[in-house]
């Protein structure tokens, strides 16, 4: 099965629901069900780790069980499901699509390993009733047509803290990664071990002097890049960023055992971090996500070992053919 924060409920939520109420109560599940249930009931967030009920778990139990009310644990299961995994794939992906079937979003769950392969399209006809129920889409077994009604980047607060990067958003894309400059405040460092001139273009467009004073690139010594394109557009790129009124540096980690340390990819600003997928893989729309964390990577440490792109670029080549 796949793991808890994928998992999809291929059971009625009632069934599911009777099981997150026999928890509470101490009573005994059995162990085939509390697989499928237990990782489900961890992917809404009604209990962590320990099978132990969470807040919300335990906001739910209250409203449903103990006062009756409802509608509003009808809401607490809504928002918990609109913001697991497999929500915010297949209505990022599927949101304003025509002609959506059940077989399309069985086969994105598929193809992104959220159900087990033997999985058949039927198999998914409770999950979407779920949904349906949650107003995430409209869904009915007579009828083989599925309309997708939540937007998760177009949420209630007008953002969300998870962007999924998909082939089908290309425009999408493009906006979410201008949303993070947007929301920089005094300063932008942007790590990508595979940065390309690509994204100055970006940069150049977003970077806003009255919000903006200083810019760090910081990327590797790959053999791939395009150094002397990169080196060029980043020259003109600085000095017109200097008549804008920001300070532009890019430098190049030449250390390959620090390279080897570092895996993700980061946009850090005042009070704000963003863990990103590669800029060329965005462009490209290739499935992946950009999330908001809190706890940035040390920038900072890492920008002290690296060599400036422009005046050091003597250090810098020579480094490129070390394999």
């Amino acid at each position: 099965m796949t793991s808890q924060n994928k998992s999809i409920l291929l059971q009625p939520w009632k069934r599911c629901e009777q099981y997150f109420k026999g928890l509470v109560e101490g009573k005994e599940a059995s162990s085939q069900k509390s697989g499928e249930l237990g990782d489900f009931l961890k992917g809404i967030g009604f209990i962590n780790d320990s099978m132990e009920l969470t807040e919300r778990g335990r906001n739910y139990y209250v409203k449903k069980f103990v006062e009756n009310k409802e509608d509003q644990a009808k809401q607490i299961l809504a928002d918990s499901v609109k913001v697991s995994e497999p929500v915010l794939l297949l209505c990022s992906v599927l949101w304003g699509n025509q002609n959506v079937t059940s077989q399309n979003i069985w086969r994105l769950l598929l193809l992104k390993e959220m159900i087990p392969k033997k999985t058949k399209t039927k198999d998914i006809g409770s999950y979407l009733m779920l949904l349906n129920s949650c107003g995430i889409l409209k869904y009915s077994k007579r009828n083989s047509q599925i309309l997708v009604t939540y937007n998760p980047r177009r949420d209630s607060e007008g953002k969300t803290a998870k962007t999924i990067i998909a082939p089908t958003t290309p425009y999408s894309n493009i906006r979410a990664l201008e949303d993070c400059i947007r929301k920089c405040e005094d300063y932008v460092y942007w790590f990508d071990k595979h940065f390309s001139a690509i994204g100055l273009e970006l940069l150049s467009d977003e970077l806003d002097a009255n919000k903006i004073s200083e810019l760090r690139i910081l990327l590797g010594n790959i053999a791939n890049i395009d150094y002397d394109k990169l080196r060029r557009n980043f020259k003109r790129f600085s000095e017109e960023m200097k008549n804008r009124g920001i300070k532009a540096e890019c430098r190049v980690i030449c250390d390959k055992e620090l390279m080897r340390q570092i895996h993700g990819r980061w946009l850090i600003s005042k009070e704000i971090c963003f863990k990103l997928p590669p800029v060329n893989s965005i462009y490209q729309g290739q499935f992946d996500e950009i999330v908001e964390t809190g706890v940035p990577p040390p920038f900072n440490d890492w920008w002290k070992e690296a060599y400036d792109l422009i005046a050091d670029w003597q250090k810098i080549e020579p480094t490129l053919r070390i394999k």
